[in-house]
């Protein structure tokens, strides 16, 4: 009987069941963390030229370039004023938003 027993080939184990798909990528998204945004990408001409900037360097910003309802665009309204890379970083913008604006022709 022991002999048998060994010999006995096993039951194979039940399938296992599957959720509906909606259910399953419910849970998966559930699974997902959110990812950082995505880094901007500047060309190498735009960074070659905005490093050469001082805080004297003049600008002149296109008025009501960035469009929406963005952070984003209410720092333009109010750096767009300025007339100078050291106005327009006292009046809030970022390093990033002069690439960002130079390399759009915002500026």
């Amino acid at each position: 009987t022991l002999a048998r027993a060994v010999l006995r080939p096993r039951p194979l184990a039940s399938p296992r069941l599957e959720a509906p798909r909606a259910f399953s990528r419910a849970a998966r998204n559930k699974k997902k963390k959110k990812s950082a945004p995505a880094a901007m990408v500047f060309d190498d001409a735009t960074f070659d030229s905005v490093a050469k900037w001082t805080e004297k360097t003049q600008i002149k910003y296109v008025p009501h370039a960035k469009k929406g309802n963005t952070k984003s665009a209410e720092r333009y309204e109010q750096y767009s004023q300025a007339r100078t890379v050291g106005e327009a970083l006292r009046l809030g913008s970022k390093a990033e938003d002069l690439l960002h604006d130079y390399q759009r022709k915002f500026i």
